[in-house]
């Protein structure tokens, strides 16, 4: 990761998502690696990638990383290409200005609210600074800006169990468990956005909006029961919320 004010490469990681990962047929993800200082060996990965029904996933964590990313994007496919929705993940410390410019290229990022919650007063009193801070997981500023967006995981990286509610909850309080300090409140989410980005915002990310992320006649019944209803639960409770029961395609497969 590198920002302007760090002095370690910037490191892009390139996901080439060939369609099948789409179709839930495989998981495999071909990845090509490019430093920024050697963006030659991410264009090619990009127009490599723009040679079928294709779209490039990056992980870009630091400013210059996005930018990188957003350079590689915009010369192999343009802006808003026919090709699909083309992502940038995590885009933790990505600027407003690079909101913007994913905005103009149809560029849509995926961020990691479990950064606020683990490592948001780190960034803002030991790497960062309280203004950089302020800014890190802008997932508020792409609302703003209309830009789709989702909120992911990245597990098993953050080392924390997958739960989506505490992805919900962090997005909207921005409180780090470190110090329970509020880090970026102007750019949290409502309760609403932050539900959308990991249901009906994620599957149209990776291609499956036909088939989930909503409850609609024709789509796969992929859903969660919960004892209690998210949009009347103190924000900073969400987490506490239980799970009675989650569907897959129409089959129970938990139930507490």
């Amino acid at each position: 990761m590198r920002d302007d004010s760090c002095t370690s490469p910037s490191v892009a990681w390139i996901h080439v998502v060939p369609a099948p990962i789409l179709k839930r047929q495989s998981h495999w993800r071909p990845k090509a690696v490019a430093s920024g200082t050697q963006r030659k060996r991410l264009f090619p990965a990009l127009r490599t990638s723009n040679a079928g029904p294709r779209t490039p996933d990056e992980d870009c964590q630091g400013d210059a990383a996005v930018g990188d990313g957003l350079d590689a994007i915009e010369q192999a496919y343009g802006a808003h290409p026919a090709t699909g929705i083309n992502r940038i993940e995590h885009a933790t410390m990505a600027r407003p200005d690079q909101i913007d410019r994913m905005k103009r290229l149809g560029v849509e990022p995926s961020f990691i609210p479990d950064f606020v919650y683990l490592y948001g007063a780190a960034y803002r009193d030991q790497l960062f600074g309280a203004t950089r801070a302020e800014f890190m997981v802008p997932a508020g500023a792409a609302a703003k800006a209309g830009i789709g967006f989702s909120l992911h995981s990245d597990n098993p990286a953050a080392g924390l169990p997958v739960d989506p509610l505490r992805h919900v909850q962090t997005a909207v309080t921005r409180c780090c468990v470190i110090d329970n300090s509020i880090v970026g409140l102007g750019v949290a989410l409502t309760v609403d956005q932050a539900l959308r980005a990991i249901t009906v915002n994620a599957a149209r990310q990776i291609g499956l909006e036909d088939a989930i992320g909503t409850l609609e006649k024709g789509k796969e019944a992929d859903l969660t029961i919960l004892e209690s209803d998210p949009y009347k639960t103190d924000p900073e409770k969400i987490t506490a919320i239980k799970v009675s029961e989650t569907w897959v395609a129409g089959e129970r497969k938990f139930q507490a």
